[in-house]
């Protein structure tokens, strides 16, 4: 019995520690709030929801060095937190994300469908993975990403959107400093957070991954008009 006690104690003295963070708008979607309810029930693993300020009250750039800071810095039961989980307001994983911890990888995202017809791309499929291969284009004459090929299973991409994924701390101690967007001058964007993060994890050799078998809900206001004009060119070039 004295043996039994011993392991359980064990166990629960060395379960991880994972950090929940969710960026949001005073808003989350119900599908979020049904995942996050299905996470914390999750008994292998300690966990700790942050919901920052919303945007109104810190900009985008604060946001994401108020998350970092916290994960660094903060102690759950006298522990640092070995993984970050981050989710945004409107990405709900359909299965637990927290399965892909024994897998002990460095970057795993959980793939999200993305709206991604504008009319210079007209007659490509306008819903696309968020998991990436660098490739370089002979027309431009620069690198660039395009969709991952292979939805299927686990998958190792040269970068993933950072609508839901797992990070371990190995690799947000390598970074050291929470990654921003770069600009033009006129103030778009030239580089997203999430290829620059990725960028700055493979030059730290860190490897990233994709799982196709843990999808998340992804909801966004469209015009349906933008919709049918989408489809209406995929499938004029799909069936020429």
């Amino acid at each position: 019995g004295r043996m039994v006690r011993r392991k359980i104690m064990h166990i629960i003295e060395n379960k991880k520690k994972v950090l929940i963070a969710v960026p949001h708008q005073d808003w989350l979607h119900c599908s979020v709030v049904l995942s996050i309810i299905k996470i914390l029930n999750d008994t292998r693993y300690d966990k700790f929801v942050l919901l920052p300020p919303p945007y109104g009250f810190m900009t985008v750039e604060s946001k994401r060095q108020y998350i970092h800071n916290f994960f660094i810095k903060k102690e759950f039961d006298g522990k640092k937190f070995d993984y970050l989980l981050r989710m945004d307001d409107d990405n709900g994983p359909l299965k637990n994300p927290l399965d892909l911890i024994e897998l002990d990888k460095d970057i795993i995202g959980c793939v999200t469908p993305t709206w991604a017809y504008a009319k210079k791309f007209a007659g490509q499929n306008p819903i696309k993975f968020n998991a990436y291969d660098k490739y370089f284009d002979k027309k431009r004459k620069k690198w660039g990403y395009r969709e991952h090929k292979k939805m299927k299973g686990l998958q190792e991409v040269d970068a993933i959107g950072m609508g839901c994924y797992l990070v371990a701390r190995r690799v947000i101690e390598g970074i050291k400093e929470p990654v921003q967007s770069i600009a033009y001058n006129d103030g778009s964007v030239f580089k997203g957070e999430d290829i620059t993060f990725c960028e700055r994890a493979k030059k730290q050799g860190f490897k990233i991954y994709a799982h196709y078998d843990y999808p998340c809900t992804h909801f966004k206001e469209i015009d349906l008009r933008e919709m049918g004009e989408g489809y209406k060119e995929y499938y004029k070039l799909k069936h020429k």
